[in-house]
C-alpha cells in the first residue's frame, strides 16, 4: 500500500510540475482575444435581435 501511495504521490507532484512548467509559455493574443470578444458582442446582439 505505501509503495502505492509513493508512486501516486510521485506522479503527482511530477505533473503538477509540469503543468506549471508549460502554463508559462502561454501568452495572451491581443488579436485573437479582441476577434472573440467581437464574435461574442455580436452574436449577443444577434440573439437580442431573435428574441424581439
Amino acid at each position: 500500500m505505501r509503495l502505492f501511495l509513493s508512486i501516486c504521490l510521485l506522479v503527482f507532484v511530477t505533473t503538477s510540475v509540469w503543468a506549471a512548467e508549460s502554463n508559462k509559455s502561454v501568452k495572451e493574443d491581443k488579436k485573437q482575444v479582441n476577434e472573440w470578444n467581437t464574435f461574442a458582442t455580436e452574436l449577443y446582439a444577434l440573439h437580442k435581435d431573435q428574441l424581439s
